[in-house]
């Protein structure tokens, strides 16, 4: 990273699935290395938090610089199929070969 300073960033990956049921990865933004954040990146990590439990929709509002969540006012939704595959296999699948990917799965 140091590198690469602006180029790279550090992320959490997610495991996300869309109403429609495509699974994808959904990186969010830790703090800079510098130690700064912003109302984006913050946002979107309270997002996935708030995604956890149950579904979101976030809109990006350039007039807050942020991300607005919202929660379905409709909680029939049903649960759609997540894949079978470990999450580690899911990653390796979304990178080419010879990437150096470092990762903590939790």
């Amino acid at each position: 990273m140091q590198e690469l300073p602006g180029e790279v960033y550090l992320a959490t990956l997610h495991l996300a699935i869309n109403r429609q049921g495509v699974v994808f990865l959904w990186p969010t933004r830790g703090l800079g290395p510098d130690g700064r954040d912003n109302d984006y990146w913050r946002t979107a990590r309270e997002a996935a938090g708030m995604a956890r439990v149950g579904w979101i929709k976030m809109k990006a509002n350039q007039s807050l610089r942020a991300y607005e969540i919202f929660e379905p006012e409709n909680r029939n939704i049903p649960e759609l199929d997540w894949p079978a595959e470990p999450f580690e296999e899911i990653v390796r699948t979304g990178f080419p070969t010879g990437w150096s990917i470092a990762a903590t799965i939790r």
